[in-house]
């Protein structure tokens, strides 16, 4: 028979492209050596998925942009074969998941931009049918909210914010003490306003958005209410200290994007506060990761200002 259970280890993109190639020509030949059957077709999301999983592993270890390409379109091809047969939620999942991340490996490199928000699409679609029949197999409001937000992601990845922020608010609505998907609802607005014609969505990351007009509140909280709850609890620590990063990062990054000075520079002083008090009342800022991130914010703000860029150390 003819089974390829991993994919040989090959150098250079020439050769990965006959590899893929070769693996196309094989996939063929299984499908029609298994057949039609039921059983037949279990097989072949088996073997498909051994066959992904081994060009997903060599993935990983490059480095070279276009021996990344060649290899990401492979693995595509693989997961389509696997999403087209498979039935099993945790398949899906990780076919899924992988779509999102070949699109996050491709980041960067400007001739794959297509091929990153096809990846993302197909993300998108692969969880609307994990979350169809999780809804057939009556899964928990737990898992179903959880793919909700993966799905979100892929949205957020794809660019398209306006349907991330609606998926995180229908999780939300239902129970919006969910710490980990404020965090990423906040995220998701703040990478919105980093686009053209958007600037207004960093009040919305930092003060919150999606109005309830019954309970009088925000829906998704933002940065500033997520540093406040989560200072409280030790666990939450990083996440304390990310979100008063984006505060005032947010606050910064608007600035830059007003025309009028007196804004301006309101937005920076509120910007260079933020970080002077949490500078203030925790002098580690969470450690060397986060204290380096704040230094060179802070640096920026400055400059903006037209300061002396000495950073944390203009903090008394």
């Amino acid at each position: 028979s003819v089974i390829l259970a991993r994919l040989p280890k090959v150098s250079g993109s020439e050769q990965r492209e006959k590899l893929i190639d070769r693996a196309r020509v094989t996939m063929q030949k299984l499908r029609d050596q298994v057949g039609e059957t039921p059983e037949g077709q279990r097989r072949l999301v088996v073997i498909f998925y051994s066959m992904a999983r081994g060009l997903e592993r060599q993935i990983k270890l490059l480095n070279d942009p276009k021996d990344k390409q060649v290899l990401s379109a492979g693995f595509d091809t693989f997961l389509d074969e696997v999403r087209s047969q498979a039935k099993e939620i945790s398949i899906l999942n990780w076919v899924a998941e992988s779509y999102v991340g070949l699109a996050a490996g491709l980041a960067g490199i400007e001739s794959s931009k297509g091929d990153a928000a096809k990846y993302c699409k197909k993300a998108v679609e692969t969880y609307d049918r994990i979350l169809e029949l999780a809804k057939q197999q009556n899964l928990s409001a737990n898992v179903v909210q959880q793919l909700t937000v993966s799905k979100a992601n892929a949205l957020r990845q794809a660019g398209d914010f306006e349907q991330a922020i609606k998926a995180y608010t229908q999780v939300l609505l239902k129970d919006n003490a969910k710490l980990n998907f404020q965090v990423e609802a906040a995220r998701t607005y703040q990478a919105w306003a980093g686009t053209q014609g958007q600037s207004k969505r960093y009040d919305n990351a930092v003060k919150g958005g999606m109005y309830h007009k019954r309970d009088k509140k925000y829906v998704i909280w933002g940065w500033k209410k997520i540093a406040s709850l989560s200072q409280r609890y030790p666990k939450f620590r990083d996440t304390f200290f990310e979100a008063q990063y984006n505060v005032a990062f947010c606050h910064y990054k608007h600035a830059m994007r007003k025309k009028d000075a007196k804004e301006r520079k309101t937005l920076l002083g509120y910007a260079k506060r933020d970080i002077s008090l949490t500078k203030k009342l925790h002098p580690e800022l969470g450690g060397a990761k986060w204290r380096d991130k704040y230094n060179s914010l802070m640096k920026d703000v400055q400059r903006a200002l037209k300061e002396k860029p000495v950073g944390l150390a203009a903090v008394k």
